[in-house]
This record gives C-alpha cells, structure tokens and sequence, in this order.
C-alpha cells in the first residue's frame, strides 16, 4: 500500500520523468560521441589508404620507368656479339 501511495505522489513522477529524461540525455550524448568518432576514424582510415595508393602508383610507376630505360636481355646480347664479332 505504501508504495502504490508513492507512486501516485506528484514529486515521485516528476523524478521519475527526470530520470527518463536524463538517461534519454545520456544516450544521446554517447550516440553523438560514437557517431563523430567512427566519423573521424574513417576518414583517417580513408585518407590513410588513398596515401598508400598514391605511393604505391608513384613506386610501380618509378619502377615501370626504370625497367624500360634498362637495356633489354636481346640488345645486350646483340652488343656481345658485335663486340665479340669485331675483335
């Protein structure tokens, strides 16, 4: 009986709607938090790997420009023996 008498009492429902409201407060703020958080990892994430990629195309080109210039297995062959043919 007590507790029904409580639960009636105006200063009971005013503390329960604040912490109804408190706890909706709350868990919006954590929602805000984990929101701008997984945000700004995957934008770290995202410019991380574009750096990688970039790097990566810039080595493979550097090592694709480097390839061409050296003297292929046949043009070094091909100098040997008109250096051999010569002598």
């Amino acid at each position: 009986m007590q507790i029904l008498r409580i639960s009636n009492s105006a200063t009971f429902r005013f503390a329960l709607a604040y912490v109804a409201l408190f706890g909706v407060s709350v868990l919006l703020l954590f929602g805000f938090i984990y929101w701008s958080t997984i945000t700004l990892i995957e934008g770290q994430v995202a410019q991380t790997v574009a750096a990688e990629i970039t790097g990566l195309e810039e080595r493979y080109r550097n090592e694709e420009s480097a390839v061409s210039r050296k003297p292929s297995h046949s043009a070094v062959a091909g100098a040997e023996r008109r250096r051999v043919s010569t002598c």
